[in-house]
């Protein structure tokens, strides 16, 4: 008669109770990341980072071009824990009837990785005659919407 080997169920139960002491291991770990902001993005790092709080458009002359040009002049906030090197955003014009006349992907933001960046909490605004120069010979924007697709602690300068 053959003797039943009691390993089976006693080698299963500890296979399955290191299996979960790992998976709670790896749990906490990620939970502790997160609270002291280790993540390498930011939750909602599109507009969680940094937030725009005003942006308008400015008549801009140049002696360059014959038609009329307008600037866009934006001023956004760090909303995250981190200095911020790089914005980019899209800008969305839009004409006297709230039609969309363009849409343009822009760096908003750059400094060199050696700047300080805009610490957490500060305010940045457009210096004046830096901003985006809109041009369209055939319609005026009456208006821009700009929204914040990336922001990065680095520039890449």
């Amino acid at each position: 008669m053959k003797k039943r080997s009691s390993c089976g169920c006693g080698c299963l139960t500890l296979a399955l109770l290191i299996l979960l002491s790992i998976i709670m291991v790896l749990i906490l770990f990620a939970g502790r990341r997160d609270r002291q902001g280790w993540t390498s993005t930011p939750p909602n790092a599109v507009s969680g980072s940094a937030e725009v709080t005003s942006s308008r458009l400015v008549p801009f002359k140049s002696s360059a071009s014959k038609y009329p040009l307008q600037m866009v002049m934006t001023t956004w906030k760090n909303t995250g824990m981190t200095p911020i090197r790089a914005i980019e955003a899209e800008f969305t014009f839009r004409d006297k009837n709230n039609r969309v006349i363009e849409t343009v992907e822009y760096t908003l933001y750059a400094a060199s990785d050696s700047d300080a960046g805009v610490a957490p909490g500060e305010t940045y605004t457009t210096p004046r005659g830096e901003g985006f120069v809109f041009i369209n010979p055939t319609v005026k924007a009456e208006s821009v919407e700009v929204r914040i697709l990336s922001v990065s602690d680095r520039s890449g300068i």
